[in-house]
Order: structure tokens, then C-alpha cells, then sequence
């Protein structure tokens, strides 16, 4: 755990984590700030882990703002090597920023539920919320305009920043239940509360393999590239990736894989051109395990155009004025389509050596004598 309360307007907020951090943990990044103007722009550290908002911005109107974000399955990182870097669009007001790592939680979907509230009164807390997974972190922290006490009943405090006296605490909870943060003030004040309850990493083995694939479509693009897109897996603990299969032909039995991807899309290229593939997709999450397969779709790569268009007829060249002469005529057609015409031209009746002067997309065109 470590924190930072820069006592002046501050655009930018950098904390270290001064022990050292392990591969798959959470870092939680509490952001309070005493006005309702700044806004944050970003969470970011050294490692290059992502974070999310678990919940808020929530505002007391005028006075405080907090949010809390997460980092999940954090990279390993030596003691002092990693910090978070909290940005705002403009100087926030006494910012106030905690950061803290824990382990044993989910990896993959740590957040369970959240709650947050605003009051004046002498004791800052949240409203209940019912979790939904037996073992859950409690996570609770506040900002206020006067002091905090203590952790509430049952809450163990992790640390009460100083000057700014906003604290962070937790709980460890083992079955579902409806439950709610407090924290006694030393007085009636202004104050914002927040709680996010984490889900455990779970227990034993996983062995649940992800839902199959859905909606699998096949479209041809190209002659040589075909696109594919799918609707999603759901997983108990978190979908990995795809397994994406091919083989040649409609009808086709001897499926082999020819991609791994994490998104819901593929673009199979490289094709031969107006050839027919099948595919099917199936899901992998971390430990593993295997859903069935999507359904199959085919398609099959467009074929090359070499039919040319038919000849433009009716050609006719009218003197418009001394110095231009306009042409129109009748339009070619095509088994695919007419995208335009060359306009060659040479000096002279009966004259033979033309050279290109123009082009159009109509059947007309004017051009200078």
C-alpha cells in the first residue's frame, strides 16, 4: 500500500508501489480530488497494466469526487519498480491517491458488485448490495472535508492518509449476503463512499470449458480473402480465445486449424480465387478447456474479372465555342461494371496517332481545341 496527497493543484499524480509486486495480482487505485471540475484522463503504470473503473466518478456536488479503478492480473514487478500514475484533464483540488495490491483474487472478472453514496452527516458508508459469489473481498474507501476516525465495525483498516485523513479498508466475506461499508467521521462533514466487492480467485481446478461458439458467418471480400465473425462464448472463470478451423470445399470433413485469435473475428487470406472453404470456431479459456464447436459456414473467393466492357458507341464531337470541342456517347456495359473512360485525341482528319487527354466517370466530356 502506498498513497500521495499533494497539498497544491495538481494536473498529474505519481505513486510507487515500494515492495515488490507478483505476477496475477489486483492493484486497486483509489482517486479522490476536492472539487467537482476535474475530471480523470487516465490510469496508468510503469508495467504497462491496464486499468478499469470499478466504479464512480461520484460527486458531492461542488466539494468531493472519488472513483476507484482496478488493475488486474498484474506483471510481476521488483520493489520500487512499478508505479501508478493518476492524470487529469485540469489541476485537481487536494488530490488524494491511494494504491494497494492483493492477491487471491479472480484474474480473469474480479468485480462482483459495487456501491457508492454522498451525505454531510458523521459517518460516511454506502447503501447495501447483494454479492453474488460466496468469497468476496470488500474494498471501501472515502473522501471527506473533515477527518475519518476508524474502519467501521467488522473493517479492517488499511490506511487513513495523511493530511487528508480518507481511508481505505476491506473485509474478507464467505457467503453471499447483503453488505454495506461504514466509516466514522470526527465530525459532520461533506463526504463520498465507495465499495466494490472483488470475487476470490476460484477455488481448485477449472474444469468448465466455455459455451460453444455461436452465429458463425463466412464472407467473401476478395479473390483471395474471406472474413469471418462469430457471436461470443461465456466462460465461469473467462473465455481465452478461438480455435478457428478450415477445410476446402462445401461439405468438407477434414477440418485443421488455422488460426488462434482472442477477438470475435478472423480474415482468412492467402486464398485460392474462386474456391470454396468451410470453417468452425471453438472457445479455450485459461485452464484449457475446449467448448464445442460453432456452427459451419462456407463461402466461397471471388473469381477474377476478365471480361472487358463493350465498346462505347454514338460517339460525336461538337465545336461548343474556338477553343473547346464536347463529346458524348453511348455507354458500355459490363458484367461487373463501367468505372470510367479514356478520352484519346489527335490533330487532324483521319489522323492516327492518338494520345490520352482525359478521363470520365459520365458520357460526356468537353475538352480544348
Amino acid at each position: 500500500m502506498n498513497y500521495a496527497t499533494p497539498q497544491t493543484p495538481a494536473i498529474a499524480v505519481n505513486v510507487p508501489f515500494t515492495a515488490a509486486q507478483s505476477a496475477g495480482d489486483l492493484n486497486v487505485v483509489v482517486v479522490g480530488w476536492n472539487d467537482t471540475t476535474a475530471r480523470v484522463v487516465s490510469v496508468a503504470d510503469t508495467k504497462g497494466n491496464p486499468y478499469q473503473v470499478a466504479v464512480g466518478p461520484t460527486a458531492r456536488s461542488g466539494e468531493v469526487t472519488q472513483a476507484i479503478y482496478y488493475g488486474k492480473n498484474i506483471a510481476a514487478a521488483a520493489a520500487g519498480a512499478n508505479a501508478v500514475t493518476v492524470s487529469f484533464d485540469t489541476p485537481a483540488q487536494w488530490a488524494d491517491i491511494r494504491v494497494l495490491e492483493y492477491r487471491g483474487l479472480d484474474p480473469t472478472s474480479p468485480v462482483d458488485v459495487t456501491a457508492a453514496a454522498t451525505g454531510t452527516n458523521a459517518t460516511s458508508s454506502t447503501p447495501a448490495v447483494a454479492t453474488t459469489n460466496a468469497s468476496d473481498l470488500l474494498f471501501a474507501a472515502n473522501i471527506v472535508t473533515s477527518f475519518t476516525g476508524s474502519a467501521g465495525t467488522g473493517w479492517t483498516n488499511r490506511v487513513i492518509t495523511s493530511p487528508d485523513g480518507d481511508i481505505a479498508e476491506d473485509r474478507l466475506v464467505t457467503a453471499t449476503g447483503s453488505y454495506t461499508s461504514t466509516a466514522p467521521l470526527t465530525g459532520a462533514a461533506s463526504w463520498v463512499m465507495q465499495m466494490v466487492a472483488f470475487r476470490a480467485a476460484p477455488s481448485g481446478p477449472d474444469t468448465q470449458p466455455p459455451t460453444s461458439p455461436s452465429g458463425l458467418t463466412a464472407t467473401a471480400v476478395s479473390t483471395s480473402q474471406i472474413n469471418l465473425s462469430w457471436t461470443a462464448s461465456t466462460d465461469n472463470v473467462g473465455v481465452t480465445g478461438y480455435l478457428v478451423e478450415s477445410c476446402s470445399g462445401a461439405g468438407c470433413t477434414s477440418f485443421a486449424q488455422i488460426a488462434t485469435v482472442t477477438g470475435t473475428t478472423y480474415s482468412n487470406t492467402g486464398l485460392a480465387a474462386g474456391a470454396t472453404y468451410s470453417y468452425r470456431v471453438r472457445a479455450t479459456d485459461a485452464a484449457g478447456n475446449l467448448s464445442g464447436y460453432s456452427n459451419t459456414a462456407s463461402a466461397t473467393t471471388l473469381t477474377p474479372d476478365t471480361q472487358p466492357p463493350t465498346s462505347p458507341a454514338g460517339l460525336t464531337a461538337t465545336a461548343a465555342s474556338s477553343g473547346q470541342i464536347n463529346l458524348s456517347w453511348t455507354a458500355s456495359t459490363d458484367n461487373v461494371g463501367v468505372t470510367g473512360y479514356l478520352v484519346e485525341r489527335c490533330q487532324g482528319a483521319g489522323c492516327s496517332t492518338f494520345t490520352q487527354v482525359g478521363t470520365s466517370t459520365g458520357t460526356t466530356f468537353g475538352t480544348a481545341a
